[in-house]
């Protein structure tokens, strides 16, 4: 990450990030950061719903209690009180899991669990198996991922 100040704004990697106060400019880390009127990801502002709440949950990730944020765009989700941020870029909420902006359709939240932390995780439910939004078959999958898959 590369930041800089000068008397007026900052900037993110060469590019001066909108409306930005030098003053009370702080880096919140993993790309993120904020002043006294504003949050931002990279060099893009960044509407969040709940300054008060915002928290960077992991590297492109955050949340506050409104709303929820994949580098700095928000994730529509269907229930954000019960949200639950998981490894490999996917999240679920009591109705639905997701996987970066898309729903992962036809997935269990309640059984919903990821193989291992990576931009592509392998994961599964009590029915499918999947890598990334998508549903996988036995026959896509080395033995690793059959043995998790319970193949």
């Amino acid at each position: 990450e590369f930041y800089a100040l000068d008397r007026n704004h900052a900037y993110f990697d060469g590019l001066v990030l909108p409306q930005s106060d030098a003053e009370t400019f702080a880096i919140l880390g993993d790309s993120w950061s904020k002043d006294q009127s504003a949050f931002f990801y990279a060099a893009t502002k960044v509407n969040v719903c709940n300054p008060e709440s915002f928290q960077v949950i992991e590297p492109s990730r955050a949340r506050d209690r409104d709303c929820y944020f994949l580098k700095g765009e928000r994730v529509t989700v269907q229930d954000i009180d019960t949200l639950e941020v998981l490894d490999g870029l996917y999240a679920l909420d009591s109705s639905k899991v997701y996987w970066g902006r898309w729903v992962v359709e036809g997935a269990d939240p309640n059984s919903f669990e990821v193989k291992e932390n990576a931009p592509v995780s392998l994961a599964k439910d009590k029915h499918f198996c999947y890598s990334a939004a998508r549903k996988l078959n036995c026959v896509e999958l080395n033995l690793d991922g059959q043995q998790f898959c319970g193949c």
